[in-house]
């Protein structure tokens, strides 16, 4: 059944922490009341603390529980309950741009090619006081240098039509959700960001570790082996989650046996997470001759890197 609003706004959330904050964020949005609804996925958190804050929100609103533990499992039981024509992903502790569904609204209605739109982010601390701002590419090739590099698409500024993210089965458990998402979406159709910024984004202390950095390194190279493995009509993921390790290794030796492109990713990976371990040992060490090393080596991953550390 065809929806009565245009978009979902759909948040998963876990925390009611700065729920309240996110929600009149949404409630001051430009864009008629009339043409959204919120979608609250509850994640381990209980429906009766989202209801007290949605309570006199003067929002359309649904609470709806997860049918499973965490983010994918939120993420696709939203899916499944919304029918409207576009989805628009938030999270519980991030703050919209007024103006931010009404531009991306418009962007998507005026480029009918175009299956996803993100935006530019404010990064903002806990507390939410800005710390900086974060920019995305503004049109997204096939290029595995633009796919691969990093998610080229802020998960929660984006909004995506439904038909598309239906078309590919939603999200998927066993790797980086979203980052894999914006790939398999770029097969179908165009992905853009808006010059922008739509969101201001909450960045927590335990984001900005080396673990992320590893974290990172990994989603790179199994979001990678599943474009690749496409293109090589092989099986894109294991059948289940504790599969992955041998899938991945059977993919990667075939793959390399047999894709010149993939062997090119591959070395061009390799590289590239050697140049982030060097960079991430330079912010914390600040040795001057391991930025010389990094500029001669890597000049324009460096100096990429330098201004957005300028930026922020």
């Amino acid at each position: 059944m065809k929806s009565d609003y245009r978009i979902s706004v759909l948040i998963p959330c876990h925390s009611t922490k700065f729920l309240f904050e996110s929600i009149a964020s949404i409630r001051e949005q430009s864009l008629s009341k009339n043409e959204f609804e919120i979608v609250i996925v509850a994640d381990r958190v209980d429906p009766a603390e989202i209801v007290d804050i949605l309570v006199g929100s003067h929002l359309n609103y649904r609470i709806i529980s997860s049918e499973g533990p965490g983010i994918v499992a939120a993420l696709n039981t939203g899916l499944q309950n919304i029918s409207s024509e576009y989805v628009a992903r938030m999270d519980e502790d991030d703050l919209m741009y007024p103006s931010r569904l009404q531009v991306q609204l418009k962007y998507l209605d005026g480029a009918l090619d175009c299956v996803a739109v993100g935006g530019q982010l404010e990064l903002i601390d806990e507390n939410g006081s800005r710390i900086g701002e974060s920019r995305f590419r503004r049109r997204i090739s096939t290029s595995y240098k633009e796919l691969l590099f990093s998610s080229p698409v802020a998960h929660p500024a984006a909004l995506i039509r439904r038909s598309a993210i239906s078309e590919i089965g939603g999200y998927r458990s066993f790797l980086a959700e979203d980052w894999d998402l914006w790939v398999r979406l770029r097969e179908r159709g165009e992905v853009h960001n808006l010059p922008q910024k739509v969101i201001k984004y909450r960045v927590h202390s335990n984001q900005l570790s080396r673990q992320k950095m590893y974290a990172q390194s990994r989603a790179r190279l199994i979001v990678g082996v599943s474009y690749f493995a496409r293109q090589a009509k092989l099986a894109d993921g294991p059948i289940n989650v504790s599969e992955v390790e041998a899938w991945l290794a059977e993919s990667i030796e075939y793959l390399r046996n047999n894709r010149v492109r993939f062997r090119m990713f591959f070395r061009w990976a390799k590289r590239l997470d050697l140049y982030q371990e060097k960079f991430d040992s330079l912010v914390t060490t600040k040795k001057v001759s391991t930025g010389i090393t990094l500029l001669t080596r890597y000049p324009i991953w460096f100096l990429r890197d330098m201004l957005k550390k300028a930026l922020h």
